[in-house]
């Protein structure tokens, strides 16, 4: 059976992405329908270092942004998904 917070997660339009931090490594624990759908992703990205799963500058970036979130301690957004989300439309095509 699915879990209400898995079906109501899914029904979110937007990317979710649940990131677990562990000393400077981040690493993915959840990620949403639209998230894998934008991003190619799949659920076999789940517990890995975001570092593994996508070796690019984008990748690199994005895990600069996730430091910059950690140490500052404020809520943020992290616009590069943005581009993260037209690099891999780009690769599909």
């Amino acid at each position: 059976m699915i879990s209400f917070d898995r079906v109501v997660m899914d029904g979110i339009s937007d990317m979710v992405f649940i990131v677990r931090v562990e000393g400077e490594s981040f690493y993915y624990e959840f990620l949403n329908r639209a998230a894998m759908e934008q991003t190619g992703m799949t659920n076999s990205a789940i517990g890995k270092e975001i570092r593994k799963v996508n070796r690019s500058k984008l990748t690199e970036d994005l895990y600069h942004q996730y430091v910059k979130a950690v140490t500052s301690r404020q809520r943020t957004s992290i616009p590069i998904y943005h581009d993260l989300t037209n690099q891999s439309i780009q690769k599909r095509s």
